[in-house]
C-alpha cells in the first residue's frame, strides 16, 4: 500500500526565500516505484555552472558556457527557482529539449555518409 505525505505533516516543502513562504506544496507518493528529487539551492546551481566545461559551442539560443559562467551571480536564483518548479511539477521545459543535430566526421572519406556521426548541440541551460 502506498502512502502520500503532504506538507501538513511537515515533510517535503521547499521555500522561495528565507521568510519561509512556500513556493510549492509538494505531494510526495511514498511508493517504491516513484522517485523524489530534493530541491536545489542557489549554491548548488553556482557549483554546477562553475563545473561546466569551457565549450564554446552553443545550442539554439546561442548562449555559451563561458557566458553563463560570467553571469552566474545574476542568474543562479532564477535558475534554482526554475529547477525546483520543474522538480515539483515533474515537467521539463519543452524549449530545453530542443537540440541542433549536426554531422561530425569520424574518419575516412568526407564524401561518405557512413564516416559521420550525429552530435546534438543542447542549450547550456538544459545541462544545469
Amino acid at each position: 500500500m502506498c502512502r502520500t505525505f503532504d506538507q501538513n505533516e511537515g515533510l517535503y516543502t521547499f521555500y522561495h526565500n528565507e521568510s519561509s513562504t512556500p513556493l510549492t506544496k509538494l505531494k510526495i507518493n511514498a511508493c517504491p516505484q516513484t522517485m523524489y528529487i530534493t530541491p536545489v539551492s542557489e549554491s548548488e546551481i553556482e557549483k554546477m555552472i562553475k563545473n561546466l566545461k569551457r565549450k564554446s559551442s552553443s545550442g539554439f539560443d546561442g548562449v555559451t558556457e563561458p557566458i553563463v559562467k560570467k553571469c552566474v551571480q545574476f542568474i543562479k536564483k532564477p535558475l534554482a527557482d526554475i529547477c525546483n518548479t520543474s522538480f515539483a511539477s515533474g515537467t521539463f521545459l519543452e524549449i530545453l529539449k530542443v537540440a541542433i543535430v549536426k554531422p561530425l566526421h569520424k574518419k575516412g572519406d568526407t564524401g561518405e555518409v557512413q564516416n559521420y556521426r550525429p552530435i546534438s548541440l543542447l542549450s547550456v541551460f538544459s545541462k544545469i
